[in-house]
């Protein structure tokens, strides 16, 4: 639900802690008159996203590695 605080390219306008899950930031979900999102919400683990993904969410704040991922993946 912190999502909703932040600001990123393609975040539908009125974006909050209440539709996050709903809009995932973006478009309608499915059911909805505007079903264009795309997108799915769904927990992976760290050690199968790009490094350089996981370095740019790191920069920016959006993931932060507990000692042990950093450990295991090299950050």
């Amino acid at each position: 639900m912190d999502w909703a605080d932040l600001e990123w390219e393609g975040k539908k306008s009125g974006t909050d802690d209440k539709n996050i899950f709903k809009y995932l930031g973006g478009y309608c979900a499915k059911g909805d008159s505007d079903e264009t999102c795309t997108h799915s919400l769904m927990p992976v683990s760290a050690a199968i996203v790009d490094i350089e993904d996981l370095k740019r969410n790191i920069a920016k704040g959006y993931f932060k590695p507990d000692e042990l991922d950093a450990e295991m993946l090299g950050l």
